[in-house]
């Protein structure tokens, strides 16, 4: 089992403040670089906006505002890094990324923040396990993927509200990383939402969850008397 320790990894300084998630290029990244390139991104629930700001090489600044009805997908991203990762035996170098993907398919997707660090050993190469016995004993990672995953999860529930009945657990990332979407477009469904398959179901599309059955149609009183009458 694989030791999970902060500093064999980067990614964003994040808070929470009232109504509003902030995340901020790490003071120890932003020192290492320079300043070279500082980013900041503020997701406000009341205003119903992101606002993404980037300083670039000190002087070119990018100021960005996002309402949440242009967001079509929020998506979470894996690669790793490590080249030929497929054919070695190595740790991997994980790299999970946030991006927004818009409505409107003319406007380039936009890349929120990046966590990176050292991830698990993975052995892909022609010898058997055996081999790397200390290295799968002691083999040590980055917390990058738990926190990428918790900053998703608060922007998502931000950004697209889950309707009533429905888990949002259903659709977390899965143990491996690997990328997947949000369920963008439930605001549009919230009242008589029609879930897929892969959600479990869902109810009518015509009626709320705690919607009480049709009443049924009585039959009718015919009257006494011989048939015919």
């Amino acid at each position: 089992m694989a030791l999970s320790l902060p500093f064999l990894s980067t990614g964003p300084k994040v808070w929470m403040d009232d109504d509003s998630l902030h995340a901020k290029t790490s003071p120890v990244f932003a020192a290492c670089t320079l300043g070279l390139c500082v980013k900041e991104v503020a997701a406000n629930r009341q205003s119903q906006t992101i606002v993404f700001e980037r300083r670039l090489l000190w002087l070119f600044k990018k100021r960005v505002e996002v309402r949440f009805d242009e967001i079509d997908e929020i998506k979470y991203k894996y690669d790793n890094l490590v080249p030929f990762e497929s054919f070695i035996a190595a740790d991997a170098f994980d790299c999970y990324s946030l991006v927004i993907e818009f409505r409107d398919r003319r406007r380039d997707d936009l890349l929120l923040f990046r966590w990176i660090g050292q991830g698990e050993f993975a052995n892909n190469s022609l010898f058997p396990d055996i081999f790397y016995w200390q290295e799968t004993l002691f083999d040590l990672q980055g917390t990058q993927k738990k926190e990428s995953v918790v900053v998703f999860e608060a922007l998502r529930r931000m950004v697209f509200p889950k309707p009533l009945g429905f888990d949002i657990n259903q659709t977390r990332p899965d143990q491996d990383g690997a990328a997947m979407n949000a369920w963008s477009d439930v605001p549009n469904r919230a009242q008589g939402y029609d879930a897929s398959v892969e959600h479990g179901g869902a109810w009518p599309s015509a009626t709320p969850p705690d919607a009480p059955p049709p009443a049924r149609p009585k039959p009718p009183v015919r009257p006494y008397g011989p048939p015919g009458n």
